[in-house]
């Protein structure tokens, strides 16, 4: 774990020239910022689902998977009894820890968002029952049938669960009557959500009707003998007062009962420009349509009805203002079944979409980079027109990289995958990654980074997954760096000395570094 931390510490580093941190030893002390770790599940593949969403106080609320009783903030939460429960915490900006708020039963939060007065909104999906308890003793409980049914949940900064909204995935009556349909696997499984004025905005997954939106599922008619669900997205808004008012704002699915193959989009997210409206992206095969309340416009992308399974994997970048615009970039084609596309994170600032994901072959943006392995990528793109501006991608020969998240400040994109972490120039796309000559080098070979986030160019956050452990991280980006910094070493003439990115160095290295706890000059 230390080993992690300490790379770790390389990454915050990057993230401003005044935010530099460094670890103090096994207590985790980090400059201008804290770590922290807690273990949540016995087993090193039960933390499925964990995120972090950073608040204006430079405060800190985490949601992670548990399978055991664990204690947090001097209390014990509840024994799950061998179900993947799901907590929220909430650490204060020096790291301490303030409360948990348990979600017992079959359950997951996949996405948060904290507004400015320190409300977090959380997302996820459920089974059966839930009993959740917030940090003030309050419980109550939602129910969903068999099936994966979606949870929005508003609560305070002080833990308390102010509203929590459901929405169920159903099988339609129409096709049951039918005796040619035997739903299966149904769900509905919200992937983001963000705040814009008086609404909040979740786009989900989904397979089922979701009668609360309208939402009406895509089906696969297999040669008449029998139809099977098929994937669809959308995105709805509530108010963010109380979770009432929901409302359809767009869905990308096939309307048309094929029997041959599935036909779906493969990935989906959003922003808002200045104005307001929604900028959206998606990434998908086949003949689609994407409606609104008002519109709808249709989209087809080749796929081949031979055994080569060639298809062009599209991505459209668009606005919903006055009807419905759209930009194609095709040129992805592959045959991969099941190749993890994602656009893992989509945010418009000033002007410019910043938008990163995973793909496979041919880039959309530049067609001379391709690979045959996943690969992540990095585009900014004009919102004016849908022009790309620059694309960057990251990419390991020997392993596959999925992109995992992205967080912007007024200078930098900081871009983590499952492997690395990167720091981008947002008007060049000028990148430092691993391998680099430079103190911005990291290696996530120890770890995975799960999510990061930031409020504004204030704070950041990071969440990672170790094993059992799951490991987080704040900075102050503004802090100005301490003139001493805590001892990293025993005081002593032969004390090891380590660069400004906390990375040992050699006798003979010149410049500034850190030892017997100052800074000292190498000459």
């Amino acid at each position: 774990m230390k080993k992690l931390l300490l790379m770790l510490v390389a990454f915050v580093a990057t993230m401003s020239a005044s935010a530099q941190a460094f670890i103090t030893g096994d207590d985790m002390k980090v400059e201008n910022g804290w770590a922290a770790t807690f273990t949540p599940v016995a087993d090193d593949d039960e933390i499925n689902a964990a995120d972090v969403a950073q608040a204006a106080d430079g405060s800190v609320y985490v949601a992670s998977t548990f399978t055991k009783s664990f204690t947090f903030a001097g209390k014990a939460l509840p024994d799950p009894e061998g179900m993947t429960s799901s907590a929220i915490v909430k650490y204060d900006k020096e790291g301490k820890e303030l409360w948990a708020a348990p979600m017992v039963g079959n359950i997951a939060v996949s996405a948060m968002t904290v507004d400015e007065d320190g409300t977090l909104y959380a997302a996820g999906s459920f089974t059966d029952e839930v009993e959740y308890t917030g940090a003030d003793g309050v419980k109550g409980t939602i129910k969903s049938e068999d099936v994966l049914s979606a949870f929005i949940a508003k609560v305070s900064k002080d833990g308390k669960f102010e509203a929590v909204k459901t929405f169920l995935a159903t099988p339609d009556a129409d096709l049951l009557a039918t005796g040619l349909y035997y739903p299966e696997d149904l769900y509905v499984s919200p992937t983001t959500i963000k705040l814009n004025g008086s609404k909040l905005y979740v786009a989900a997954n989904y397979n089922a009707n979701v009668d609360d939106l309208g939402w009406k599922a895509a089906y696969l008619d297999v040669f008449g003998v029998m139809y099977m669900e098929n994937r669809s997205k959308g995105i709805f808004s509530l108010s963010k007062s109380d979770l009432s008012g929901a409302t359809s704002v767009l869905t990308v699915q096939s309307t048309e009962r094929i029997s041959y193959e599935q036909v779906y989009p493969e990935a989906l997210n959003f922003d808002f420009d200045a104005d307001g409206n929604v900028v959206y992206a998606f990434i998908g095969f086949g003949n689609l349509t994407l409606a609104t309340p008002d519109a709808s416009k249709g989209f087809t992308f080749e796929t081949t009805n031979d055994d080569s399974g060639i298809k062009d994997h599209a991505l459209v970048i668009g606005t919903i203002k006055d009807g419905i615009s759209a930009k194609e970039f095709t040129g992805n084609k592959n045959a991969g079944e099941a190749i993890p596309y994602s656009i893992a994170g989509f945010y418009v600032q000033d002007g410019t979409i910043y938008m990163a994901g995973t793909t496979y072959g041919s880039d959309w943006f530049d067609v001379s980079i391709s690979h045959e392995k996943d690969y992540a990528f990095v585009a900014a793109i004009k919102a004016s027109d849908f022009t790309p501006k620059w694309n960057r991608t990251a990419s390991l020969p020997e392993d596959d990289v999925k992109a995992t998240a992205i967080a912007i400040s007024d200078d930098n994109i900081y871009f983590t995958t499952n492997k690395d972490a990167y720091r981008i120039d947002l008007a060049t796309g000028d990148m430092l990654a691993d391998g680099d000559d430079s103190d911005d080098d990291f290696d996530m070979s120890t770890g995975d980074i799960a999510s990061i986030s930031a409020w504004k160019s204030d704070y950041a956050a990071i969440v990672t997954i170790d094993g059992t452990d799951l490991t987080v991280m704040s900075i102050d980006l503004n802090a100005e760096p301490a003139s001493d910094i805590p001892a990293i070493a025993p005081s002593a003439a032969d004390a090891p000395a380590y660069n400004l990115a906390g990375q040992p160095v050699g006798p003979d290295y010149k410049g500034i570094v850190i030892k017997n706890g100052k800074k000292v000059l190498l000459k």
